[in-house]
């Protein structure tokens, strides 16, 4: 024999009651009914998970704000580190033209010895250079 459908079910056939609510709304009314047979201790429970969270939201922000400090130490140290090389860079160009600047003077005046000097003078070994 066959099982029918409860009295006053609306079963799979008709999802919407007489009323124009649908199975949504129906089961809303189920969940509103359910939650409001918690007993004590659940609701203690959820209450501590509650603390919990906000102690977890709380270590969790200060986390990040320390991790924000150390982040903003370390840029200022690579700041200051950066500021450092571009002065060394800066200092060691300015050698390196002075030392240009001073070998072609030493290479004129050589080139000038050599031209006013009694013998021959070969002036690219003086200088360092290999003749080509």
């Amino acid at each position: 024999m066959p099982r029918r459908r409860p009295r006053g079910s609306l079963g799979p056939r008709n999802q919407w009651d007489s009323v124009g609510r649908g199975r949504g709304a129906q089961r809303g009314n189920l969940g509103l009914g359910l939650s409001s047979s918690l007993t004590q201790l659940e609701l203690a429970d959820s209450g501590d998970e509650c603390t919990s969270i906000d102690t977890l939201s709380d270590q969790l922000e200060s986390s990040i704000q320390l991790m924000y400090t150390e982040l903003q130490k370390i840029c200022k140290e690579f700041v200051k580190a950066i500021e450092r090389n571009t002065r060394d860079i800066k200092t060691l160009q300015a050698e390196n033209n002075t030392l240009k600047e001073n070998c072609q003077s030493l290479e004129t005046q050589t080139i000038i010895y050599c031209f006013f000097s009694k013998g021959p003078c070969d002036t690219s070994q003086q200088s360092g250079k290999i003749p080509s």
